[in-house]
């Protein structure tokens, strides 16, 4: 049996080793594509003219966010774990990954929808619409092939945050919060690289469909 074959919690690790791999469960954990919308909500919330609304309905709006694009494909994640539909929670078998993709399309038409009925800013109802678009195509190119949700999420991150720079609604300067976007990613790929759950053209081809598809989508403006 290869190194590769062997189950993470049987491998035998140096202490620096096991300081790197926990560092990257760490990292992969705080910048998980569940999440990344919470992080766009609070972006929007701090750097554009949304910040001048009152308080509890930024909380309130922010909070139904995270509960429609988080906690609702969590939950449904665990029963999928639960009743044996999965293996891992943290989907690394692609074969199993389809149901999971189309809970998240689900919760993004939700979160789309929702946004929509408060008359939210155009270019952040369309982050929802971004994020069905990379469910429904991360889902059809995983019929053939594994790609990085978890880049995807993230260039996703950095496709908003260069939208909002390009859009002229912003209260606070951008740019800084872009450079950190994007050494976040930086950071994100490297860790999905050394836990092995991805090889590099997977890392890329994640991190160019978040970043295309969100900039692009979230500048319709209908």
């Amino acid at each position: 049996m290869s190194e590769q074959e062997i189950p993470e919690t049987q491998r035998h690790y140096s202490a620096t080793d096991r300081i790197i791999v926990n560092a990257a469960h760490f990292i992969s954990f705080i910048f998980s594509p569940l999440l990344i919308p919470l992080y766009v909500m609070c972006l929007a919330c701090y750097l554009s003219y949304m910040a001048v609304l009152p308080f509890g309905t930024l909380v309130k709006v922010t909070l139904t966010v995270f509960a429609l694009t988080c906690l609702f494909p969590l939950i449904s994640i665990g029963v999928l774990y639960k009743t044996g539909k999965v293996s891992d929670p943290g989907l690394n078998n692609r074969n199993e990954r389809t149901i999971p993709f189309i809970i998240s399309a689900v919760s993004y038409i939700l979160c789309f929808i929702y946004l929509r009925m408060l008359n939210a800013p155009y270019w952040l109802t369309n982050f929802s619409a971004a994020g069905l678009a990379i469910a429904i195509t991360a889902c059809l190119i995983n019929l053939k092939w594994k790609i990085s949700i978890h880049l995807a999420a993230m260039g996703g991150l950095t496709g908003f945050i260069l939208r909002l720079m390009v859009s002229g609604q912003t209260l606070r300067p951008t740019f800084y919060w872009l450079l950190a976007a994007i050494v976040a990613t930086g950071l994100t790929g490297t860790s999905r690289l050394i836990l092995e759950r991805h090889t590099p053209s997977q890392v890329g081809a994640g991190v160019v469909a978040g970043v295309l598809l969100t900039y692009f989508i979230t500048g319709i403006n209908l």
